[in-house]
């Protein structure tokens, strides 16, 4: 199993930085990869509702099937998604550090599955640092920024 841990302290209460994170159609903005984020059941968000993680790497664009596997508002969000290569969970937990600041801790652990995928695990192992650096600052920046709002126009 691969890890990685970031953590931002953000100027926003944890509802802010929770209902930003479940937003999915903002995704795209702070990661990256990220072609788009979405739930294809209707209704209410909870644990098990299944979730659709279109990604563009090397060049080319994959689907990821998953499932919001914890749910629990203004706290704690985590996301798993797998297929046959490779089983990633994307975990957040905000906790508040004043009535309007706080403490964002995103982690990321992905497990290889194929013998041609652990292969590539220490290029996995350093981009995935990076990436997850990166994705936790730019979340802060874009809450901070616009207070909740995408400064970039988007919805």
């Amino acid at each position: 199993m691969i890890r990685a841990r970031a953590t931002a302290a953000i100027s926003r209460s944890t509802a802010d930085v929770f209902a930003f994170l479940d937003d999915f159609t903002k995704t795209p903005l702070w990661n990256r990869l990220c072609v788009s984020l979405r739930s294809p059941d209707d209704g209410q968000r909870g644990r098990g509702t299944r979730l659709e993680y279109r990604h563009r790497t090397m060049g080319r664009e994959h689907t990821m099937l998953g499932e919001l596997a914890v749910y629990a508002p203004p706290e704690h969000l985590r996301l798993r998604f797998e297929d046959a290569v490779v089983a990633i969970d994307v975990d957040f937990r905000i906790t508040p550090t004043s009535a309007t600041s706080s403490a964002l801790e995103h982690s990321v652990e992905v497990v290889l599955k194929t013998v041609f995928a652990r292969l590539a695990a220490p290029l996995v192992r350093a981009s995935l640092a990076r990436h997850v650096a990166t994705e936790t600052l730019e979340i802060g920046r874009l809450l901070v920024a616009a207070g909740g709002v995408d400064p970039r126009g988007a919805s």
